[in-house]
């Protein structure tokens, strides 16, 4: 009879396969996920017209002994339901299948938590605004109970942290290709990346950019918004702490601790990924005094030097975020594509950061100190340095990185 699938009682909108190839395999187990259809009915005539039913309790005779002769429940075909038609203009109702699903997935400890707390269901997206997406998971019937579905808040997205063998995302997922923001719970206008871009997966766009996006609010950039993830439950836990973090106390520095790796091979082909994804991503570049004439004055003069450049995206180039600078972390060099070797200029080089005012990084080294190195000031000093509000010390910040903005 083909593919057909049936519910069970086993976990909240899971089905089993009953028709031919596959059969008696999860949803969940072969998919990575639950079915959209599952709760919208829609699209599912065809695969969902045979249902079991079960007593709650075992069929007994009065001697309250099993019948030997209770076979099962039968199987019952029903009829062609009718299901009224659920449209909207920027998110539809999809189930967002197209990463690849391993024939069986055993869910971590947090992510368990996750689900039975918050239950997502990953949808795809036409990419409208934060409201559009508020909207649309609102419109989706809760799986558990009364009222509907929600935004998901941070910590639903990577439960097990950015790092996890390579698949970060709810359900072991691994980044969508390229840049992809998902909406979030966590505030107005507020949105994680989903994306493979880098070390910047798992982060949010304020913690990178340190405001909210324009797109967020209008609705244009689509292809920037092609996935969403709604929740049964949208408070916020404080485990989101342990994922999000403080941007200037945080490993990352902008919000995310780096995982480990095991071998020599693997760091430098991560590496080499992280800074191929940054440049394809902000398409950096280096100035200096015989490059565009940067001759060191204050972090505002920085990012009015930037802002004279055409970015890729035909807009004016902006200061470059931290993850743009320091691809690999803390402590570890900074991106390539400088001609100047930044140890031996004497003394310190901080370079201007985008975000906050007056944020420096250290892309030099304090002495011979190389753990100094993409450190901020901040976390060196404790402080914000007087120097980076004008024009003194110009000895200190020859060098300057400006980026594309980030759409």
């Amino acid at each position: 009879m083909g593919e057909s699938w049936s519910a069970v009682i086993d976990s909240a909108n899971d089905w089993v396969q009953v028709g031919e190839g596959g059969a008696c395999n999860l949803y969940s187990e072969t998919e990575k996920e639950l079915p959209s259809w599952g709760i919208t009915g829609e699209n599912n005539e065809e695969i969902t017209r045979h249902i079991m039913c079960c007593r709650f309790d075992p069929l007994t005779d009065n001697n309250d002994t099993p019948q030997s002769n209770a076979s099962g429940p039968p199987l019952v075909t029903l009829p062609e339901p009718q299901h009224d038609e659920m449209g909207t203009d920027s998110v539809n109702t999809e189930t967002d299948d197209d990463k690849p699903m391993s024939a069986q997935l055993s869910l971590t400890s947090l992510e368990t938590r996750v689900q039975d707390k918050h239950h997502p269901v990953w949808f795809r997206s036409k990419g409208g605004s934060y409201d559009d997406a508020k909207s649309f998971c609102e419109s989706m019937p809760s799986i558990h109970g009364k009222g509907t579905l929600h935004l998901c808040p941070l910590l639903a997205f990577c439960p097990n942290g950015p790092d996890t063998e390579s698949k970060p995302l709810y359900l072991q997922r691994e980044p969508y290709e390229g840049v992809q923001w998902a909406p979030i719970s966590n505030g107005d206008n507020q949105w994680v990346m989903i994306g493979d871009i880098a070390d910047l997966t798992c982060k949010t766009y304020a913690s990178i950019n340190h405001h909210p996006p324009k797109w967020g609010k209008d609705g244009s950039s689509p292809q920037l918004k092609e996935h969403i993830l709604c929740c049964e439950n949208n408070i916020n836990d404080n485990a989101i702490a342990t994922i999000q973090g403080d941007s200037e106390n945080s490993v990352s520095d902008s919000g995310l601790q780096l995982g480990s790796i095991s071998s020599t091979s693997q760091v430098d082909t991560q590496k080499e990924e992280a800074e191929t994804s940054i440049i394809n991503t902000f398409n950096p570049t280096w100035f200096d005094a015989d490059t565009g004439g940067w001759t060191g004055g204050s972090h505002s003069e920085a990012s009015k030097f930037c802002q004279q450049f055409e970015g890729s995206h035909g807009l004016p180039m902006q200061l470059c975020p931290y993850a743009a600078y320091c691809p690999h972390g803390p402590s570890h060099e900074v991106i390539s594509g400088h001609d100047a070797n930044f140890d031996e200029e004497g003394g310190e080089q901080w370079a201007p950061v985008f975000g906050k005012s007056n944020h420096w990084v250290m892309i030099g080294k304090r002495g011979t100190n190389k753990s100094t190195t993409c450190l901020s000031h901040e976390q060196l000093t404790g402080e914000e340095p007087t120097w980076g509000l004008d024009w003194s010390e110009k000895e200190k910040k020859k060098h300057v990185m400006c980026c594309s903005p980030l759409q």
